[in-house]
């Protein structure tokens, strides 16, 4: 009877030896590896991410470039609207990730800068009536081919009406709601430009 106990006392902790036992295995294959990894990595001519991921990406945003010099962009915001604010800090973002090199100019504290050195000008404010001195050098400067996005909905006022003749805007899905803690508006293009 005792040799039977003796028996059983010793079967009950195989199960536990096995499973130690491969416990063991797997780190001393972990460490192995870990280690030949190692091996090719203290090598110069192994690289495993290419240097190119960690260099900083250059400064999207730039001074308004002197005359004579042309710049990628021109964005137009307006600091006094807070839907023009949101969508400046999220265009400069955008901007920067696509590796736009731009001018950002607060229309309601500058003056709008000469086009002509722009290739491109996005308009990210709504309200052409209160900053239409900006607006109308913008449309002839649009008139007479330079590029425009229109970022932001515009709000149709007597302004808008005129860009939209002298853009070809054939119509506007222009609805907007607001909500206390969200903003989102349903029609944001402007047709048939």
């Amino acid at each position: 009877m005792k040799i039977e106990k003796s028996r059983a006392r010793k079967a009950r902790y195989i199960p536990v030896v096995i499973i130690l036992g491969i416990f063991v295995a797997l780190t001393a294959a972990l460490l192995g590896q870990t280690g030949w990894i190692a091996s090719f990595s203290s090598r110069p001519d192994t690289a495993i991410l290419d240097q190119k991921v960690f260099q900083e990406k250059k400064k999207a945003e730039v001074p308004v470039p002197p005359e004579g010099e042309t710049l990628e962009c021109l964005y137009l915001w307006d600091s006094s609207d807070e839907d023009s604010s949101l969508l400046c800090r999220q265009m400069s973002q955008i901007l920067k990730d696509m590796g736009v090199r731009y001018a950002a100019v607060d229309i309601g504290r500058e003056e709008v800068p000469p086009c002509s050195r722009f290739e491109k000008v996005v308009l990210g404010f709504s309200n052409y009536e209160k900053n239409r001195n900006g607006v109308a050098d913008v449309m002839e400067w649009t008139a007479q081919g330079g590029g425009l996005l229109i970022a932001a909905v515009p709000e149709v006022d007597t302004t808008f009406r005129w860009v939209s003749q002298q853009v070809g805007i054939v119509g506007l899905g222009n609805t907007r709601y607001k909500t206390p803690e969200r903003r989102f508006s349903a029609g944001r293009e402007p047709e048939g430009l």
